[in-house]
């Protein structure tokens, strides 16, 4: 199971302010040591669902699995940039 947790920094001129992340594009069955091929894509959106495209706040990854190979954990976070646009696509490696 991942979770997803973040530290909010939200500019203040950001016309949508940050609610919640979505997660896309990733399997619906997964085997172990097999990485997502394609990643996952993280969205910082609003409390309507809408991306904030200029949320610069920080993403990390946490599991019940203490197998799991993370992408970004609470000891090496993902800042977003403004060039993200509010969103990022990040491979999720083979866990063992």
């Amino acid at each position: 199971m991942l979770i997803l947790s973040a530290r909010l920094i939200v500019p203040p001129s950001s016309a949508l302010v940050f609610d919640h992340f979505t997660m896309t594009d990733y399997p619906l069955s997964t085997v172990a040591g097999v990485s997502f091929v394609d990643g996952v894509v993280v969205t910082a959106c609003d409390a309507s669902g809408d991306p904030v495209t200029d949320y610069a706040g920080e993403v990390y990854f946490t599991s019940t699995d203490s197998q799991a190979v993370l992408p970004f954990t609470l000891g090496i976070k993902y800042t977003f940039t403004l060039g993200d646009n509010g969103f990022i696509r990040l491979l999720v490696p083979a866990s063992p």
